[in-house]
């Protein structure tokens, strides 16, 4: 299995993002990516976003997130903007995520985030 980056999000429902550890490896501008969303006992989704990455900052901008056709969980799916904020320019180690939601003023910390290799 390769390395990759798990966000655990628990809003009422636990469900995890993954990300290749390849996604933050190199510096970007808005260039178009997709990771997996793990729901319970349902099959995975991937979705689409655009990454910007620069020095040790990662965002991930979901606010133009394309549906996934015939997905039930579609309602569900937040659009937003999730900032990643590595230790270092290496970003192998995460020092906080937050999340700022399309009609939100400001970024929340509140997500956890794991590597698994």
């Amino acid at each position: 299995m390769d390395k990759e980056l798990i966000i655990n999000w628990n809003d009422g429902e636990t469900y995890f993002d993954h990300y290749p550890a390849s996604t933050f490896k190199e510096e970007c501008k808005n260039e178009k990516k997709t990771m997996t969303c793990e729901w319970p006992e349902e099959k995975p989704d991937v979705l689409k976003f655009n990454l910007t990455v620069k020095k040790n900052i990662a965002i991930c901008d979901f606010e133009e997130i394309e549906n996934v056709p015939n997905n039930p969980k579609n309602e569900e799916i937040e659009k937003g903007i999730l900032k990643i904020i590595f230790t270092d320019d290496k970003r192998n180690t995460v020092d906080k995520i937050s999340w700022k939601g399309k009609d939100s003023a400001d970024f929340k910390e509140d997500k956890k985030a794991t590597w698994n290799w």
